[in-house]
């Protein structure tokens, strides 16, 4: 989900100890608010939203919610110490300031060392809502739901809008096993912070029979969040709104395609036509998650289903899958095709026999089904990684090379591509090319998997110590320690 960007570096402590500090000095006019930090973070451009922050904490040094961001992007940049040890002399500094004190506990990753700091917030300001949350968050930590939830309605009786603080109390009721105190909490939430989009969610979660005129709703308050339009369709499915239910999927599919939407909205026109009932297509949907637990129960009842639904595309494939998933590969050979027989144009059908075949290397016969799917949807990058795995075993590395520069192209957030580019050239003893593949895909996205597929090929090549510079210097334009990190290995012995 990083471009790279201008702005000064952050890894030393020494900067992040001035950023701390009361004085930040003037920002950049372009200062970045919080939205903006966001929204950057969601399109995984880190370093942009780095500085970004930085900038509005030159400004703004008082928004605590800011440093918080700061803080967890910190310590998911694998910079918790460092950021441990900045926030521990901002409170030292400021000995008479509950928000220092909670900010040192927050950033703190020893339990008792953050108990002890969000007590010292509670006692300079004992309506510290955010250290309450604190404290109810170490107490889910240590198992004490009950003690939990008193810390965040501690938190909540103060600041009712806090998001997190109702996630926790809402978690820790669950944790109870107190079903209608998640839901009471649930309702609570939402009329206090009815811009959250994940109150919504969570109350149709409890309240299912309220679900499609609560979720109609919040499609119009959120018109942009696919999640919200998603749930409002699936609610419409599970309480036997089909008609509803398909225009909400086909309106979901216009903007936001995706194979498992894709599957439900078919089976609800099967349910149209009369090849399957809406008990049948429930019981496919209610499997998806039994057959974690219990996957020979879940065989059996779909296995049922499909003798009661012989004209459902639907339930042979999800039949067929399922079998290819427990190893019974025959048998979802058979389902999968029977599943294409009865839905012949459907990429969804062809694209899951194909991915079978593939699997079994038989990558001739699944490559004219791979390339008629991923040429009918080509936004799948799975699909057209696939295809581009049939080509190479069906002789056509070229194509296969072309084929994953293209998605690499369509897809620049994704490391699946150069990944797989990578393996190729590997597999063809083309390992400086593969080499450059991966630092060129590391430049757009740090990736961990793009990080060791590099150590791989580096050393294959015998080029460790150019992809260690490489990388040195994406850190220094970047200022993102992963880069450093990455270096380092390479050199490692």
């Amino acid at each position: 989900m990083a471009s790279l960007t201008e702005g000064a570096p952050l890894r030393t402590l020494a900067f992040t100890l001035a950023l701390c500090a009361a004085a930040l000095g003037p920002a950049r006019a372009a200062a970045a608010p919080p939205a903006a930090v966001e929204d950057a973070l969601e399109q995984g451009k880190v370093a942009e939203a780095r500085a970004g922050l930085a900038d509005h904490l030159r400004a703004h040094d008082d928004d605590v919610e800011a440093h918080e961001l700061w803080i967890d992007l910190a310590v998911s940049l694998g910079e918790a110490d460092v950021v441990r040890r900045a926030y521990a002399q901002r409170a030292q500094a400021r000995p008479a300031d509950p928000d220092a004190a909670y900010l040192a506990g927050r950033a703190e990753p020893a339990p008792e060392a953050a108990r002890a700091a969000y007590e010292a917030a509670i006692k300079l300001a004992p309506a510290h809502a955010r250290a309450w949350m604190g404290v109810g968050a170490l107490e889910r930590v240590a198992r004490r739901p009950g003690a939990a939830v008193t810390a965040f309605e501690r938190a909540l009786k103060a600041d009712p809008s806090l998001v997190e603080a109702w996630n926790g109390l809402r978690k820790a009721s669950l944790e109870l096993d107190d079903m209608r105190g998640a839901e009471a909490v649930s309702r609570r939430a939402l009329a206090a912070t009815p811009g959250d989009e994940g109150a919504w969610l969570a109350l149709a979660m409890f309240a299912p029979t309220e679900a499609p005129k609560l979720l109609g709703e919040a499609v119009g308050r959120f018109p942009d969040v696919p999640q919200i339009h998603v749930a409002h369709a699936r609610a419409l499915f599970e309480n036997g709104l089909t008609k509803d239910a398909l225009a909400a999927y086909d309106k979901v599919l216009d903007r936001w395609p995706d194979r498992t939407l894709r599957a439900e909205a078919a089976m609800l026109a099967e349910i149209q036509s009369g090849a399957l009932t809406l008990e049948g297509a429930q019981l496919a949907l209610s499997l998806r998650e039994r057959r974690k637990a219990d996957a020979a129960g879940a065989e059996a009842a779909l296995r049922e289903a499909v003798r009661a639904h012989p004209r459902s595309a639907q339930l042979h494939h999800a039949f067929g899958n399922l079998l290819a998933g427990s190893g019974q590969a025959v048998a979802a050979e058979a389902e999968l095709r029977q599943a294409l027989s009865l839905d012949p144009r459907s990429p969804e059908l062809g694209s899951s026999l194909g991915m079978l075949l593939l699997g079994q290397r038989r990558a001739a016969e699944a490559l004219p089904l791979l390339s008629a799917a991923a040429s009918a949807r080509p936004e799948e990058l799975a699909l057209s990684i696939a295809t581009a795995m049939a080509e190479a075993g069906a002789g056509q590395p070229g194509a296969a090379l072309a084929r994953l520069e293209a998605a690499e192209q369509r897809h620049p957030r994704d490391p699946g591509p150069a990944l797989a580019r990578a393996r190729l050239l590997l597999g063809s003893q083309r390992e400086g090319e593969a080499v450059k593949v991966l630092l060129l895909a590391l430049e757009r996205l740090p990736d961990p998997e793009l990080f060791r597929a590099l150590l791989i090929a580096a050393r294959a090549a015998g080029q460790q110590e150019n992809a260690a510079l490489a990388l040195e210097m994406l850190a220094e334009a970047t200022s993102d320690p992963r880069y450093t990190a990455g270096a380092a290995q390479l050199r490692a012995p």
